[in-house]
């Protein structure tokens, strides 16, 4: 295609007159006609749809017609008043008269056309502001320069500019997904709103490569693939082809039920080979679900086996990630780990209540919350859920939220892509959060010490930056009976932690058995980084109390009672070494995401953590999380209520209240301590309620998910008796249960 601006003169443009020659359609076509912007003749958008073929159908025409107007509404929906904020005059004024457009190249002399790494490309913004101007124009009580006699030649000048231009990324995905869909974006809001652009630079921008049909699979299952058949059904709205757009919508549609599309048997969503992905690459495919649904609805409605994959994984894997409006950083992959404002975007649908209808009132509630119109106490999930394809653990209660995330041989850490999170090597390593108002850790990333990452343990020197290799098979999540577990096995980095965090119906037990380091550097166990939330309360064994605003302090846990902060109690259960700290500190969004600000951002800091030295040999620690307790609260708080076990690598907790026993067993063998002895031939995770009845319930799971079949017995001081379970069906579960 040939397009030069220096054919189009100012006047000419404004005044609508062009010749429209040659412009190669997706099917090899050519057009040969004259046509004027105004008056009776033919529109832009007549024009993009006339072709010697067979006429449209009226059903396909409507159907064409009536997305076209839905996506157009959606466009106008996501920012409506943005107009209102953005000058656009200096857009559409030439740079002889002071603007920033130069008519003759159809670019903006603003704007870069040179993309200097493959997270940006620069030549985006020039599409994505085409979208702006259209809307600008649309919107004429909403854009001072919508009446602008310019606004029409500029948009025109600058499509012909794109069209000639034929932009192409290193990155794939902006010649796949990111350039086609904001190409379409465009014309088909031309389309719809009827903009009397120039008609043979919407028809050069039509024919133009970027809605060439493009291979849905090229690059995989999930967002991808739906996100490429979104833009293939663009091209089908835009290029008049109504075997494209049903083709298209059909895939975006089913893409959600596929079983090889990333949402796993426990709802959770692994991208990038088995990482956990369920708020990066799940949330856009879940939008784009949502997006196409909307869209096409009333025209192309969704199957009912995509209904109901879309409904199960919202509500059992994206939705109970949500405290308030704030997604759990956990669950963001690395773009929630590097980019600003990320966690908080919160969400919102109708989409589920009107699929669902039984279920409306759950779903409005729900959308309340993550919306952030409701309390996170709002929230109606209940539960703890141990997602064990993911190495996952998520508790939910009204007034708190617990998460842990570690990886497995079964799974990948969180990846570093693109130069974003550059720092998150320890996010992966039984890392975890926990969260009552769900801001605790929003946009806290640039400020992290990052070897202290909360639950994780690091030592001072390693590398900070991701690996991309799996690790231990001993490592994973059970949840049974409102109780759970994470094991986590690391060596990595001159360092071996095995550790595990214990979850009972109201606090948490976290707890190592070997920490050993063979490389130099201080090795910390970091238990929380979060804002600072107001003074630290400090409870000493010996009666006395302090409070804590600023500097680092340092406590033996036999001497130290409790450490209160945001209304979240740490108790030593050992004689470790405690640091408390509130600090300032500055850092940059570009310390851990190259593509983001380089402007210093700063913030108070609460850190609490265990200081093992240099070279610590199998060193160990212990300390329950109490969650939503005041200072008259935790002056209640039954010391005596866990009874803790660490020893030759097993590591147990009694809870004499509810009457639950939890231990990991690294290997096969009789365990007796606690009045309580269970024996079993397989290494594991073991949760024991009603442990001190005659009728003691033995919940199991293997972390390796290898075992075929395992021989265990129990004896407390009522009795006891022995049982042999049988490998769970993984499509369900990975827990076994057995009564005796």
């Amino acid at each position: 295609m040939t397009s030069s601006l220096s054919k189009y003169s100012v006047l000419a443009l404004m005044l609508g007159v062009t010749s429209l020659a040659g412009c190669t359609n997706d099917d090899g076509s050519t057009n040969s006609e004259q046509n004027i912007i105004t008056g009776n003749n033919k529109s832009a958008v007549d024009m993009a749809t006339s072709t010697e073929s067979e006429p449209l159908q009226p059903s396909d025409r409507e159907i064409i017609d009536g997305i076209a107007r839905q996506i157009a509404d959606r466009l106008d929906e996501v920012q409506p008043d943005f107009i209102d904020a953005i000058n656009v005059k200096p857009w559409v004024t030439s740079v002889s008269d002071g603007g920033t457009f130069d008519i003759e190249k159809g670019q903006w002399t603003d704007l870069s056309y040179i993309a200097t790494n493959n997270a940006i490309f620069p030549p985006k913004d020039h599409i994505d502001r085409l979208l702006m101007l259209a809307r600008c124009y649309q919107q004429k009580t909403g854009c001072s320069e919508s009446s602008n006699k310019s606004l029409l030649a500029v948009m025109s000048a600058g499509m012909s500019h794109f069209a000639s231009a034929n932009y192409s990324s290193k990155n794939w995905w902006f010649n796949y997904i990111g350039l086609p869909q904001s190409v379409g974006e465009l014309l088909i809001y031309i389309k719809a709103r009827t903009i009397p652009v120039n008609p043979e630079a919407y028809q050069e921008l039509v024919a133009a490569p970027y809605l060439n049909e493009r291979f849905y699979l090229a690059y995989g299952r999930g967002a991808n693939a739906i996100d490429i058949s979104f833009s293939n059904l663009y091209s089908g709205i835009v290029r008049d082809d109504p075997v494209r757009l049903k083709n298209y919508t059909h895939w975006a549609q089913s893409e959600i039920a596929r079983e090889d599309v990333g949402i796993s048997a426990d709802k959770s969503f692994l991208a990038h080979g088995n990482m956990l992905n369920t708020n990066s690459y799940g949330t856009v495919l879940v939008n784009r679900t949502l997006q196409v649904e909307k869209i096409t609805r009333g025209y192309l409605p969704m199957s009912a086996s995509s209904q109901q994959a879309l409904e199960s994984f919202m509500d059992q894997g994206m939705y109970p990630t949500y405290r308030g409006k704030y997604k759990d950083h956990l669950t963001t992959g690395r773009g929630g780990l590097s980019r600003e404002n990320e966690l908080g975007r919160g969400f919102f649908t109708d989409t589920l209540e009107k699929l669902n209808p039984e279920k409306a009132e759950h779903y409005k509630l729900v959308n309340l919350v993550t919306s952030g119109q409701a309390k996170p106490e709002e929230m109606p999930y209940r539960e703890v859920k141990g997602y064990w394809n993911a190495d996952y653990l998520l508790k939910n209660e009204k007034y708190f939220q617990y998460s842990a995330l570690t990886h497995s041989s079964r799974t990948l850490p969180i990846e570093v892509i693109n130069e974003e999170n550059l720092r998150g090597a320890l996010i992966s390593m039984g890392s975890r959060s926990v969260r009552l108002s769900g801001d605790e850790y929003y946009n806290i990333f640039p400020l992290w010490d990052w070897y202290k990452v909360p639950g994780a343990t690091g030592r001072e020197g390693q590398s900070l930056r991701p690996g991309s290799k799996v690790g231990d098979a001993f490592a994973g999540t059970m949840s049974a009976d409102n109780n759970a577990i994470l094991v986590h096995s690391q060596s990595k980095d001159g360092l071996i932690v095995h550790k595990s965090d214990f979850v009972f119906r109201d606090a948490i037990i976290s707890m190592a058995s070997n920490i050993t380091a063979d490389k130099s550097g201080q090795v910390t166990s970091s238990i929380d980084q979060s804002w600072y939330r107001g003074a630290i309360d400090i409870g000493l064994q010996n009666g006395q109390s302090l409070k804590i605003d600023a500097g680092d302090h340092q406590f033996n846990g036999h001497d130290l009672r409790y450490v209160l902060h945001n209304r979240i109690a740490y108790i030593p259960l050992d004689g470790s070494k405690y640091h408390i700290s509130a600090d300032e500190r500055t850092g940059k969004w570009s310390d851990v995401n190259v593509s983001q600000s380089n402007k210093e951002v700063s913030g108070r800091i609460f850190t609490a953590w265990i200081e093992h030295g240099e070279y610590p040999a199998q060193d160990t620690f212990a300390y329950a999380i109490y969650p939503n307790v005041t200072k008259e609260s935790i002056e209640k708080i039954d010391l005596q209520r866990f009874q803790t076990y660490n020893k030759d690598g097993v590591l147990a907790v009694y809870d004499h209240k509810d009457d639950v026993l939890q231990l990991v067993l690294r290997d096969a063998h009789q365990w007796s301590g606690m009045s309580f002895t269970l024996e079993s031939d397989k290494a594991g995770m073991y949760v024991v309620t009603q442990a001190s009845t005659n009728h003691p319930v033995i919940h199991f799971a293997d972390p390796t998910q290898k075992f075929v079949e395992a021989n265990i017995s129990f004896y407390n001081s009522n009795g006891g008796g022995a049982g042999t379970i049988k490998a769970p069906n993984y499509q369900l579960t990975n827990v076994v249960s057995l009564t005796l």
